[in-house]
This record gives structure tokens, sequence and C-alpha cells, in this order.
């Protein structure tokens, strides 16, 4: 078989798990109930606040416990859609979910040259069961697998360094608002550049460009959080009911 016919049939195969793995998500958000319960229910709840214009608040008090990331985005994604239903948030998580479908198939690409290792890896991951089941939910699992997607896309593909540090800097600020440990990961991905390169001048340059461009995303939220409760809350608090169930031996 020619090489033409090969790379042919890869691509047709890449097509055919893609095509399967969109239907997949929609069939399962279509015909598979899910109750919102707990976190899900609470991100709900603030998404369709912020969709009808009160804010991010919860039971009519504005709140700062979890990272305001994903229901913003959803909250956003309602006013978009012109309603707050949770199956409008299932199929935002669709979308994302389809995204990250062929950035991963670059990322898998991009890491081994074993055509076996990469169509096996992608077919895998394509079709994990739970990151299908996890569209049917109003949580932060998939908005934040495609942010993490896409910053390791970044990082491993090389363009205009004035474009990819920056856009890996933003990046990271809304997933720090999403996850707050996200908020060391510049240290991390210098790391990264370090071991590949050895250059210090351009670990630096990612290090605190990707940083800046980070806090630029996250201050925002963290004057709202000190004009609202008075302290330095970079992105979100962990008290109550929260603190407790978290910190006791009995958990």
């Amino acid at each position: 078989m020619s090489d033409k016919n090969k790379l042919y049939l890869q691509w047709i195969y890449f097509a055919v798990i893609t095509g399967v793995a969109i239907y997949i998500r929609f069939w399962f958000i279509n015909y598979i109930p899910t109750m919102q319960v707990f976190d899900f229910n609470t991100y709900q709840e603030i998404a369709s606040n912020i969709y009808n214009h009160k804010g991010h608040s919860l039971w009519g008090q504005s709140v700062a416990w979890q990272g305001m990331g994903y229901p913003t985005a959803l909250g956003l994604f309602y006013k978009l859609m012109g309603n707050d239903l949770v199956h409008t948030a299932k199929i935002f998580n669709c979308i994302l979910s389809i995204l990250s479908l062929p950035l991963m198939f670059l990322i898998f690409r991009k890491l081994s040259s074993s055509k076996a290792v990469v169509y096996g890896a992608y077919t895998l991951v394509a079709l994990l069961p739970n990151f299908i089941a996890y569209n049917n939910v109003v949580g932060t699992e998939v908005f934040f697998t495609f942010l993490f997607i896409l910053i390791i896309f970044i990082q491993l593909y090389s363009f205009n360094n004035w474009v990819r540090y920056p856009l890996l800097g933003i990046m990271l600020g809304i997933a720090a608002l999403t996850k707050p440990f996200f908020l060391a990961y510049p240290l991390i991905a210098g790391l990264y550049i370090w071991l590949k390169n050895r250059d210090w001048r351009e670990t630096l340059a990612l290090v605190l460009t990707a940083s800046l461009l980070m806090i630029v995303v996250v201050s925002p939220w963290t004057l709202r959080n000190f004009n609202k409760y008075g302290s330095f809350i970079p992105i979100s608090y962990n008290s109550g009911y929260v603190l407790y169930v978290n910190n006791n031996e009995s958990n």
C-alpha cells in the first residue's frame, strides 16, 4: 500500500472515531437522565444568577467559595443561547468536549512518532466513558479538561513567542479561576522550557510573561473579592460547611 493510501486511511479512521465520539456525547446528554446535585446544582444556580444579571451569587448572597471560571463561562453561554436550562449547560459541555478532540490528537502526534500509539491513544481517550459521562453534569470537569488540553497544546507547539507566551498566560489565568492550584503552573511551564532548551533567557521570558498575563486575568476577580469581603482572596475561600467537611478526621 502506498504512503498516500495509508495517509488516506488514517484520516478516514480519525474522522470515523471523531464522528462516533461526537454522536455518543450528544446521544448521552439527550437520553441519559442526570440529577444535578451538590456542587453540580450550585454551579447551575450561580450560572443562572449570572444569566439573570444577579452576579456571582448563591441564595441571594455574593460568594467566592468556588472558582468563578466555569459558572461565569456557562452564564455567558446562557446569555448567548437565551436560556439557562440545564440541557443548555450539557450542550456547552459537549461543544468543549468536541473541541478537545482534535487538540488531543495533535498532542498525541507531537508526543509519539508511532501511528499505532497516536491513533490508539486517541481512540481510547475519545471514547473514554468518564470523558463522555461528565458532559451530562453542570460541573467544571469538561471545561477544565478543555483548558488543560489547550494549555498543553500551546506548550508543545512552537509558534511566535510574542503570541504564544501571552496566550499561555491568559489560558492559565482562566484555568486558575477554575482551579486555583493553576496559579503555580507558570513555574511548571518554565521547567519544561528549561529542560527542553536549557536557555535561561527563554525560561525567564516565559515565566514572567505567562505570570504577568495570568495576574492580569485573575486580578479583577481578586479586587472584587477584596471589595466584597475586605480580605485578600485571590480566587476562592474555604469556610463554614466547606471548611468543616474537608478538614476533619471523620471525613
